[in-house]
C-alpha cells in the first residue's frame, strides 16, 4: 500500500498547486491589468500540464519504494520535499507571471539582478499595492509551506492507515475466494499496479503531448509555442526551455546566405542609396558610397537626447485623437510649434507619429536607440552578448570629437545599463532615487558647465527618465497624496511632473543659449499594456504581446536645421532609426552595421518589434502582429488597432511575414555569430 500512499501525495500536491493556480488565472495582474480574459480555459490546462510533471515526478519514488532496503519513510519524506519545492517555485514562478506577463526567462533574470540596489524596494512596492491584497503573494507562498508541515505531521497516522487498509483488503479477498493465496498475492500488489497505472497515465499523456508538438517542429522544445501552452507550463519545463534555447539560430553560413541576400536587397531598396554592403556574408556591414557634405560644414556643438520612462503615444492627444487628457501641455506645445523658445531661437520641430519601440524592456529600448540594431528575438543583448562590439552612437560620435555623457534614473545596475554605458561614454552617472529631477540636474550641469565652462563644447548629453516607471509614484518630497488614484491617474500625474521638469530644462538651456548650436530628440524608452485591448481566448496581456499600446511612442527632433523635416510626419519610423538619422545630419559616415535608416533622407522604412517569439512589422501603410494562434493586421493610420483586416489582405500579410521572418532570422545569426 506504500506506493499508493506516494499516489495520495501526489494528488494532495495537485490540489495545493489547484489553489495557487486559481490566484494567477483568476485574479488580474498586481497593476490591475488582466491576466488572460477567459481564465477557464488557461487554468483546467495549467492543472492538466501540472498535473502531469507531479506524476513523472512521482514515478522514480515509486520505483524506490519497490526496494526493500530503502525504508518508506525515506521514499515519503524525500517526494513531500520535491514536490513541494515544485509547488513553491510554481507559484514564484506565477506571480512573476502576473507583472512580467511571461515565465522566468533566465537572460531577463540575468539582466534584472537582484543584486542590485533598487529591485527589493520596486518589488516591495509592486508587492504592497497588488490589487489581489497587499502581499498576496507572500501570504500565498506559506500555502506549500503549510501542506509540506501536513504531509509531514500526517505521516505516521497515514502509513498506519494504509497499512490496516492493506489488511482488510486481503483479508477480503482471501475470505471471498475459492483459492486464498492466489487472492492476496493479488490484493497485496494491486495497489502498487494502480499507482504506478495512475502516474503512468497522467505523466505519460503530458510525455505525448511533448514528442507530438516536437515532431511538428524539432526546434520546438516542451510544448508548441502557442502562448496558451507557454503560458500554462510547469516551471522547471519552461526552466529547461530556457536552458536549451541559449543560442537558437540553426542558421550556417550557407543557408543563411540567401537569407541575407534577400535582407541586404530590402535595405538597400528603402535607403536613400548612399550605402553598399561590404559583403554577402556579413549581413549588415556597409559603407558609404554617397557624396559628402560641403567641406565648411558646421556641426551643432551639442547632441541632447531626453527619452521618457515608458512614455506612451496612445497616451499623448496630440498623437493620438483618442485621448482627451493633457498630461504634457509642455510637450505638445513643442510639437504643434507654439513653444516660445522654437520661434525665440529660430528652431522648428518635427515629430514622427508613426513611431515604435523596438523592444521592451528598458534594456531592449536602451540598446535599440544607441546601436541602431533590431533586438535580437529571444535574448536581451545585454546580458547574452557581452562580448560582441556593439557600437553605439556616442562611440562614433566621440570619434569626431564629442564628449559624451548620460545621466540615468534609477539604478543603472538593475539592467545592465551602467556595463554598457561606461563602455560607450565618457561619463555616466545614474541617480537611484527615481526622481527626474537629479537626472535634468545632471545633464544640465555637464552641459553648461561651471560659469558656462562647457558651453562652447561639442556635447552628446542623454537624460534617461525613470518617474514615469510603473508604479507611477511621484517623488515623496512633493507631497502629492497618490492614495486612491487609479493607475492611469497615477501614470498622468508622473507624465505631467516629467513635462514640467522638461520644461524647466528647456527653459534653463534656452537662458544659456545652448538651442542656437543644438538638434534635441524626445522621445520614449517604450509603452504599456493598461488593459486596452480585449485579449482572445488564446491571447494575453502583457509586454511580449507587441501591440500598439505597448510599442507606440513619440519622437520629436528639434533642430534649426533647413534640411530637418517640419511638423507631422507620418513615415514609420524607430529607435534604430535615430543614430543613423543623428550621424547623417551631422555628415559622420563611417562603416556601420545598423538595421535603421536616416529619418531625414528616407521613406521608405520598416519598423519591426520582436519579444518572447511574438513580432509586430510596420510599414506606411499596414501593421502586422504575429502572435500565435491569431496574426493581426491594421492599416498603420488604424491607431488604435481596432480593425484586422487580415482576411481582406491575405498576400500583404502574406509579404511582411516572409519580411519579418527573414530580418529576425538574421539579426539572431549575426548576434550569436559576434557581427555586431
Amino acid at each position: 500500500m506504500k506506493q499508493l500512499q506516494l499516489i495520495v501525495i501526489a494528488i494532495v500536491v495537485v490540489l495545493c498547486d489547484a489553489i495557487l493556480q486559481y490566484f494567477l488565472w483568476y485574479y488580474p495582474a498586481p497593476s490591475g491589468s488582466v491576466v488572460v480574459s477567459d481564465p477557464w480555459l488557461f487554468y483546467k490546462l495549467a492543472i492538466y500540464y501540472s498535473s502531469c510533471f507531479i506524476s513523472l515526478c512521482t514515478l522514480p519514488f515509486l520505483l524506490l519504494s519497490l526496494i526493500k532496503k530503502i525504508p518508506q519513510s525515506v521514499t515519503y519524506i524525500l517526494l513531500s520535499i520535491v514536490l513541494t519545492i515544485y509547488v513553491f517555485l510554481n507559484h514564484a514562478d506565477h506571480e512573476y507571471m502576473r507583472q512580467v506577463g511571461t515565465h522566468y526567462a533566465i537572460e531577463m533574470m540575468n539582466t534584472y539582478q537582484l543584486t542590485s540596489d533598487n529591485v527589493l524596494p520596486l518589488v516591495g512596492r509592486v508587492l504592497s499595492s497588488d490589487v489581489r491584497g497587499s502581499y498576496s503573494a507572500l501570504w500565498l507562498g506559506l500555502i506549500p509551506l503549510a501542506m509540506l508541515g501536513l504531509l509531514l505531521g500526517f505521516r505516521k497516522k497515514m502509513t498506519q492507515g494504509f497499512e490496516k487498509l492493506g489488511e482488510k483488503i486481503q483479508n477480503r479477498a482471501a475470505a471471498a475466494a475459492r483459492h486464498p493465496h492466489v487472492w492476496m498475492r493479488v490484493a497485496r500488489f494491486a495497489p502498487c499496479i494502480i499507482a504506478f497505472a495512475i502516474a503512468l497515465g497522467v505523466g505519460g499523456s503530458g510525455v505525448a503531448l511533448v514528442f507530438k508538438e516536437s515532431a511538428k517542429d524539432p526546434s520546438k522544445i516542451v510544448f508548441n509555442p502557442s502562448r496558451r501552452q507557454l503560458k500554462t507550463a510547469p516551471v522547471f519545463l519552461t526552466m529547461i526551455k530556457e536552458t536549451t534555447h541559449i543560442s537558437r539560430s540553426s542558421l550556417t553560413p550557407d543557408t543563411a546566405r540567401p537569407i541575407i541576400e534577400r535582407v541586404q536587397n530590402d535595405w538597400i531598396m528603402r535607403s536613400n542609396g548612399r550605402w553598399k554592403f561590404k559583403s554577402p556574408d556579413d549581413p549588415f556591414a556597409k559603407t558609404y558610397v554617397g557624396e559628402k557634405k560641403t567641406s565648411d560644414f558646421y556641426r551643432p556643438k551639442k547632441i541632447i537626447f531626453v527619452v521618457v520612462e515608458s512614455l506612451r503615444g496612445m497616451s499623448l492627444p496630440i498623437f493620438n485623437e483618442a485621448e482627451t487628457h493633457h498630461a504634457m501641455p509642455f510637450l505638445e506645445s513643442i510639437v504643434d510649434g507654439s513653444a516660445e523658445f522654437l520661434s525665440k531661437n529660430g528652431l522648428h520641430s518635427a515629430y514622427w507619429k508613426h513611431y515604435n519601440t523596438n523592444g521592451q524592456p528598458t534594456i531592449d529600448a536602451f540598446f535599440a536607440l544607441h546601436t541602431g540594431l533590431i533586438q535580437h528575438t529571444t535574448q536581451t543583448v545585454a546580458s547574452a552578448f557581452p562580448n560582441d562590439k556593439l557600437m553605439a552612437l556616442p562611440q562614433y560620435l566621440k570619434s569626431h570629437g564629442y564628449e559624451t555623457s548620460i545621466f540615468i534614473g534609477g539604478d543603472a545596475t538593475l539592467d545592465s545599463q551602467a556595463i554598457w554605458g561606461n563602455r560607450w561614454y565618457d561619463k555616466m552617472d545614474y541617480y537611484i532615487e527615481w526622481d527626474d529631477r537629479l537626472v535634468f540636474n545632471g545633464a544640465l550641469d555637464e552641459i553648461v558647465g561651471d560659469d558656462g565652462a562647457n558651453l562652447d563644447k561639442s556635447q552628446f548629453s542623454v537624460a534617461w527618465l525613470i518617474t514615469n516607471h510603473v508604479d507611477w509614484t511621484l517623488p515623496s518630497d512633493l507631497g502629492v497624496d497618490q492614495s486612491g488614484k487609479t493607475l492611469v491617474e497615477k501614470m498622468y500625474q508622473t507624465m505631467a511632473f516629467d513635462d514640467d521638469e522638461l520644461r524647466k530644462f528647456i527653459t534653463t538651456l534656452d537662458e544659456k543659449g545652448v538651442f542656437k548650436d543644438a538638434i534635441v530628440v524626445i522621445t520614449g524608452d517604450h509603452g504599456y499594456d493598461l488593459g486596452e485591448y480585449e485579449v482572445e481566448k488564446s491571447q494575453v496581456a502583457g509586454l511580449e504581446a507587441c501591440r500598439r499600446n505597448v510599442t507606440w511612442i513619440p519622437l520629436v527632433m528639434i533642430s534649426n536645421r533647413e534640411d530637418m523635416p517640419r511638423g507631422e510626419q507620418l513615415t514609420t519610423a524607430s529607435h534604430s532609426d535615430v543614430a543613423p538619422t543623428i550621424l547623417s545630419a551631422l555628415d559622420i559616415y563611417d562603416d556601420n552595421v545598423f538595421t535603421g535608416h536616416d529619418l531625414w533622407t528616407t521613406n521608405r522604412r520598416i519598423t519591426i518589434n520582436t519579444k518572447y517569439g511574438n513580432s509586430m512589422i510596420e510599414t506606411n501603410d499596414f501593421t502586422a502582429v504575429f502572435s500565435d494562434p491569431v496574426d493581426r493586421l491594421y492599416s498603420t493610420h488604424d491607431y488604435m488597432q481596432r480593425s484586422n483586416v487580415a482576411s481582406s489582405h491575405p498576400d500583404v500579410l502574406k509579404e511582411l511575414r516572409r519580411l519579418v521572418d527573414d530580418y529576425c532570422a538574421i539579426v539572431d545569426y549575426a548576434y550569436e555569430r559576434g557581427m555586431f
